[in-house]
């Protein structure tokens, strides 16, 4: 893994916080984005008492750093969530919020200082590379954060979380909203064994798109906007699962 580089962290405090669960060891690293016009619009809402969410930290577009809540804190960030099997992932994780409001690409001072900033925490906590996740991984009914411009290729470049980079001749179409069959239980089964939340089931419903979505986000940005099931998605699957092992 690569060695961070150093990283000055501005403190600005936000209320909204807990103490984690007794036995709640810090593994898991989710990133957002804030979805806000503004930083400061931003940097409001994750320290206002009523609107009850918070991050450990918020990275500006410009690479800035703020500290809201210390690590040892449980932070308000991810809400309903699950990944490989274990449900509230704020017990177990660390929020990194990136000011960004899900149109726009993220700048390179914000990736490089988001690079800096993981590298440190991968490095303290131990935090396994199937463990740095998007907010949609963990929660693909709600969200679709960070968004598709977002730079997973460069993270994995960097030495964080997984990625694959297997390519297709040409992308075709596996599998469809409303089909049917063993086939669809099979793919079920294996987003269950990466990390996603999904009833065993042999039916491609909204949930199983929900989830191919926010897979697609994060592996296969190529063809993330269809609603489909494709060959390259199926290929990078099949990879990663074998990164797994």
């Amino acid at each position: 893994m690569k060695k961070a580089m150093a990283l000055t962290i501005i403190p600005h405090n936000s209320p909204n916080y807990d103490m984690r669960p007794k036995g709640c060891a810090i593994d898991t690293l989710v990133i957002h984005h804030t979805g806000m016009s503004s930083e400061q619009s931003a940097l409001n809402r994750l320290c206002s008492l009523q609107s009850r969410v918070s991050s450990h930290y918020l990275i500006s577009a410009d690479g800035k750093v703020m500290q809201l809540v210390a690590d040892e804190y449980m932070a308000w960030h991810a809400g309903r969530s699950c990944w490989h099997g274990r449900s509230e992932l704020n017990f177990n994780s660390i929020g990194i919020e990136l000011d960004n409001n899900g149109v726009d690409p993220f700048p390179p001072a914000q990736m490089q200082s988001l690079v800096a900033l993981a590298l440190s925490l991968i490095e303290k906590y131990s935090i396994e590379p199937k463990n740095v996740v998007a907010h949609a991984d963990i929660a693909p009914n709600r969200k679709v954060d960070p968004s598709q411009h977002f730079d997973w290729k460069l993270l994995n470049h960097e030495g964080i979380g997984l990625y694959s980079n297997i390519s297709v001749a040409k992308v075709t179409v596996l599998h469809k909203l409303g089909d049917a069959g063993q086939e669809i239980s099979s793919l079920r089964n294996k987003l269950q064994t990466f990390g996603y939340n999904l009833p065993s089931s042999n039916l491609f419903d909204r949930d199983l798109l929900n989830v191919i979505h926010a897979f697609k986000r994060h592996h296969v940005p190529e063809t993330y906007h269809d609603t489909f099931w494709d060959n390259l998605a199926e290929a990078r699957l099949n990879d990663l699962v074998l990164q797994l092992s």
